[in-house]
């Protein structure tokens, strides 16, 4: 952003999204591609695979789920539990499990790559802090 004054509009571990619009000119491009160049090779974790989760058995209508007594656990202890949250990655900003579905193993291990990786996660009740709510 400061060295090539370029804003994106977007930015994840995985991917930067630019728009162009009616006055972007040849000069605009070229220092795009200027400053992808310039781009010095970061270390990617390194050793460790992960499966795209499978999606989440729902068990509960997500009202009952939002409504029923519930409590923190950390999130490696969730699988098989119910959740009383959304659990959401931004961006994009998709929820990976809601209210009343069951985490599966995939999924824990899903989101705890992605917090690991230092993608920002958000709880629908507020800021993941390696728990997540789920009914009693």
């Amino acid at each position: 952003r400061t060295k090539h004054n370029i804003e994106p509009e977007m930015i994840s571990r995985d991917y930067v999204l630019l728009m162009t619009g009616a006055g972007t000119t040849d000069a605009h491009a070229d220092a795009l591609c200027e400053a992808f160049r310039s781009i010095e090779k970061r270390p990617k974790l390194r050793g460790r695979a992960v499966s795209v989760p499978t999606p989440c058995e729902c068990v509960m209508k997500m009202a009952d789920a939002d409504a029923a007594e519930s409590e923190r656990v950390p999130l490696e202890c969730a699988v098989g539990r119910v959740a009383a949250e959304s659990v959401i990655p931004y961006p994009p900003g998709i929820p990976l499990i809601v209210q009343g579905e069951r985490f599966g193993s995939t999924t824990v291990e899903y989101i705890r790559f992605l917090a690991d990786a230092g993608e920002k996660i958000v709880l629908s009740r507020g800021k993941f802090t390696k728990d997540v709510r789920v009914v009693k």
